[in-house]
């Protein structure tokens, strides 16, 4: 049976004036995830640090009255999500709000990405993301872990030359996973991030998953999963080129 829900991936986001809304979620539980210890800059004050942390799907309860209108059309209130975020922690126990964004504006404040790094995550999420993940319930899976490590991997790493030079153990040293204490499956984890990476091709050819950004300065922001409206898909697109132009 198919659930209409909503998929996201964890990210941090900035707010910026062509936000196209809101949604409030609240962290509750995860599905599939692994542990994984990783070493990362904080692009903000430049500043290395090393930590443990799940790596996988997190698990959301949407407001009722607030979020994303016909996006959820049967009034579902569950999101499944990715963590993304690598300094910032899921609203627990109050509903976050979020800004609604184009991927290229995000991640907050660490972004914004633009279309390279855009176009290399929609590739990814078309290619690899299995939606089993999110109906695991507190399961350890490394495969969902390797997602988000890629994820993690094209957010805070700089654009290789080609995506033959990922690699989540070494990269340029602003973000790789480290083994240690708790990471029993690093060896599988790695390996798997990195086929994964290797393959994308980042072509005008390459499959495009459909993605938006839901920004906050408070919390983890996320990559979202939709087929929206097509008023709201325009909006979305020229949101991302009006801030794209702004930059420039």
């Amino acid at each position: 049976m198919r659930e209409s829900i909503l998929i996201v991936l964890l990210v941090c986001g900035v707010s910026f004036a062509s936000t196209l809304g809101v949604v409030d979620l609240k962290h509750n539980g995860y599905g599939g995830y692994d542990e994984v210890r990783i070493r990362n800059m904080n692009p903000s004050t430049g500043i290395y640090a090393t930590f443990n942390g799940p790596a996988g799907i997190y698990i959301f309860d949407k407001s009722g009255d607030a979020g994303l209108g016909n996006h959820w059309a049967d009034g579902s209130k569950t999101v499944f999500g990715l963590c993304m975020d690598l300094y910032q922690r899921a609203p627990e126990g109050v509903y976050g709000t979020y800004d609604i964004n184009p991927p290229m504006l995000g991640p907050d404040p660490y972004g914004p990405m633009w279309i390279g790094k855009e176009s290399y995550l929609r590739e990814l999420w078309a290619r690899y993301f299995n939606p089993s993940w999110a109906h695991l319930d507190n399961q350890i899976n490394p495969s969902a872990a390797a997602f988000d490590v890629a994820i993690w991997e094209i957010i805070y790493e700089d654009l290789p030359a080609s995506a033959a030079d990922y690699n989540v153990a070494e990269g340029n040293g602003k973000f790789y996973v480290k083994t240690g204490s708790g990471t029993v499956h690093y060896d599988e984890i790695v390996s798997t991030a990195n086929n994964w990476l290797n393959s994308l091709t980042g072509g005008q050819n390459a499959p495009q998953a459909y993605l938006t950004a839901l920004t906050s300065p408070e919390y983890q922001d996320m990559l979202v999963e939709i087929t929206p409206e097509p008023t709201t898909m325009i909006f979305l697109l020229l949101a991302g080129l009006t801030g794209f132009i702004k930059k420039r």
